[in-house]
């Protein structure tokens, strides 16, 4: 997903001054070409309108199919700082189209897009770095940093302290980024989406994770949400949290994240999110937070409340008075069978 888009690209050109925009892209040998353009006709560049004569460019095509667009990647948009403070000049680093919409297969980018790719499919993981030159530097000690990593990539804070002391020096700098992870969450209780509170519940959340670095220490910090209220699920006054420190021996695997607390917290029927962020030396290099993830919800009903004495019921009272009066009746009459029995037999 692109860092900018057109409405930013049409805000900072017009804030920025831009009189000029490069349109850049590479011939098959990997020589840089570019097409410049006012912003006059910025519209028209964003609308993937902007055709060129593929026919003058080493290795892209015949003249009889020579037409070639160029489309621009607006996340790639940099102003060049050495330009003048005004009529400034912005680049972009386009992708080469054939008129009928689809990608030239003899775009290096284009060919580089599909071998990463595939080797992303087969487990592998692609790195790609620049070779930069510089030309005319004063000898003396510079410091070297990176101002902002490649799309898709986490930053990298070092600083690179080198010396310049003679012509045609070659220095070298490696500098690595770790690619930004990605996580995906399944929250279940003993393996159900929905339940009905017990004593206590257990929440099983399965993090998915890819792009990590092997052997590398992480740390997941989870917390249960209230998909109704949209905050953190309290109980007691505490919210319900967990962590889980681990060191993956691939680059992509699963680790589980378990929440447990009292099931009498659940008075009613509640929808519970577990949110998720990852940790790299303390700093939060993801997070899978999205209130509406089914994947990550659990429904949850309350305890059902147990059964209490009838007390105050006179639905039966008829039938209990009829009784008694049966049995006292009978009573009577044995008494009185007896009595009479007696006062005979004196006669």
């Amino acid at each position: 997903m692109s860092r900018y888009t057109k409405e930013d690209i049409f805000r900072i050109v017009e804030e920025e001054d831009v009189e000029f925009i490069r349109l850049q892209f590479t011939d098959l040998f990997g020589n840089l070409k570019n097409i410049a353009v006012t912003a006059s006709q910025l519209d028209r560049v964003l609308s993937n309108k902007c055709m060129f004569d593929g026919s003058a460019i080493d290795g892209f095509a015949r003249i009889e199919e020579s037409d070639m667009y160029l489309y621009p990647d607006l996340s790639t948009l940099e102003i060049f700082p050495w330009r003048p403070q005004q009529g400034k000049v912005a680049r972009m680093i386009c992708d080469v189209y054939r008129p009928n919409g689809q990608p030239f297969e003899g775009d290096p980018r284009y060919v580089l897009k599909r071998a990463v790719k595939q080797a992303e499919e087969m487990g592998y993981t692609f790195e790609v770095g620049p070779e930069c030159e510089f030309f005319n530097i004063p000898y003396g000690q510079y410091i070297v940093c990176e101002l902002r990593p490649a799309e898709g990539y986490l930053p990298n804070a070092e600083t690179y302290p080198v010396t310049v002391s003679k012509n045609d020096e070659v220095i070298e700098i490696t500098v690595e980024n770790d690619k930004i992870p990605k996580l995906k969450t399944t929250a279940t209780i003993d393996g159900e989406k929905e339940v009905t509170a017990g004593e206590t519940v257990t929440i099983d959340d399965v993090v998915s994770f890819r792009h990590l670095v092997p052997n590398k220490e992480y740390t997941l910090k989870g917390v249960l949400m209230d998909k109704k209220t949209g905050k953190p699920f309290v109980v007691d006054d505490e919210e319900i949290t967990s962590e889980v420190t681990f060191t993956p021996e691939t680059s992509n695997g699963e680790v589980t994240v378990s929440f447990t607390f009292d099931g009498s917290a659940v008075t009613k029927e509640t929808d519970i999110v577990v949110f998720e962020s990852l940790y790299s030396e303390d700093v939060e290099i993801a997070t899978h937070t999205d209130i509406e993830d089914e994947n990550q919800t659990v429904k949850i009903h309350p305890q059902p409340e147990p059964e209490k004495p009838q007390t105050g019921d006179n639905s039966n009272i008829g039938f209990w008075i009829g009784l008694g009066a049966v049995a006292l009746g009978g009573l009577v009459s044995v008494v009185i069978i007896k009595i009479k029995k007696k006062d005979e037999d004196d006669e």
